[in-house]
């Protein structure tokens, strides 16, 4: 479809759940996800949904810079791991007894940020699904991850922007009573600003100029599409 909503063009047609289409950084395939041979696993297509391939199981694919890799996730036993395939190889990048998930490569290609609940943020003395989960990046192949958040707050689904210079996020505070949203952290200086306050956001896609993001708003029934203009959300010239 076009950027108002309209000339929507229906590439698959089945039974099976199709499902977080991403494109790939020439336009020439869709990296979509798919459980129509069994169990859900990465697929791609001409932008006309032919010549469909299945590639590999696992879901949340994300295009490297150069259009050669995908790295997404999978479960592994009782937790879920980041993975890069490329033509005739998979290559496991986090190995350890955490959930590490949406894997999004830095515009240069060196770096991937991804979610992960590996800190005991709830203090009970030990890390499972009831921790909330925190940014972290690594090297391409695996290596010198650290963190980018910490604390009892929770910050997942990051997306970075085009041109390198911000991470896009949704955050949600430990505190019932606390704020909530969309943000943009600054993985240079740490410095975060706020988009949006808005609860269940996520699925972020920025626009190639970097001016745009497009997200998900899950509600009681259903989800939708938005679309924001950074710079007019925060009032400034951006970035």
């Amino acid at each position: 479809m076009d950027a108002q909503g309209g000339n929507r063009i229906r590439l698959t047609d089945n039974s099976a759940d199709d499902q977080e289409p991403t494109w790939s950084p020439t336009g020439d395939r869709i990296a979509f996800v798919s459980n129509r041979d069994g169990p859900y696993a990465i697929y791609t297509m001409h932008p006309d949904g032919t010549n469909v391939v299945r590639l590999v199981e696992g879901g949340i694919p994300s295009w490297s810079p150069d259009g050669e890799k995908i790295a997404f996730c999978d479960r592994n036993g009782e937790w879920t791991d980041i993975f890069v395939w490329e033509p005739g190889q998979v290559t496991r990048l986090t190995k350890n007894a955490y959930d590490d998930y949406s894997p999004t490569w830095s515009p240069d290609g060196r770096q991937i940020v991804f979610s992960s609940t590996r800190q005991d943020t709830n203090g009970d003395g030990s890390i499972n699904y009831k921790d909330a989960a925190h940014l972290y990046i690594m090297n391409a192949d695996g290596s010198d991850e650290r963190p980018l958040t910490d604390g009892p707050d929770e910050y997942r689904d990051p997306v970075w922007s085009p041109d390198g210079r911000w991470i896009v996020f949704y955050y949600s505070s430990a505190d019932p009573e606390g704020d909530y949203g969309v943000r943009l952290l600054d993985p240079r200086t740490g410095k975060v600003q706020i988009l949006l306050t808005r609860t269940f956001c996520g699925e972020f896609a920025w626009s190639p100029d970097n001016k745009r993001i497009a997200f998900s708003v899950s509600g009681y029934r259903n989800s939708d599409i938005y679309v924001m203009d950074v710079a007019a959300v925060l009032g400034t010239a951006f970035p």
